[in-house]
């Protein structure tokens, strides 16, 4: 069964949610790093690097992101993991 979303596409339901621009900003660098099943590898670090915003801050994002339902899940797991339920799903 195919995945018919595109995370790396600004869900159009995040627009009359989010207020923040710093929100805005973490949503966007979570979408440039998502997979084709929405499983995002980076780490807070990655992507406040990315977005030029230090880890509280983005921390911070995510906790209001994932209070308004715009993500799911916060916990970290190792690479391996991931790919491992990448590689199982793909089988």
């Amino acid at each position: 069964m195919t995945d018919p979303r595109r995370y790396s596409i600004i869900p159009i339901r995040s627009l009359g949610i989010v207020k923040n621009g710093e929100d805005w900003r973490v949503l966007a660098a979570l979408g440039a790093h998502a997979s084709r099943r929405g499983i995002v590898y980076a780490n807070q670090s990655t992507l406040g690097a990315l977005i030029n915003m230090d880890q509280p801050h983005v921390s911070r994002a995510l906790k209001r992101l994932w209070e308004l339902e715009l993500v799911r899940m916060l916990e970290p797991v190792s690479y391996t993991h991931l790919r491992a339920h990448e590689t199982e799903a793909d089988l």
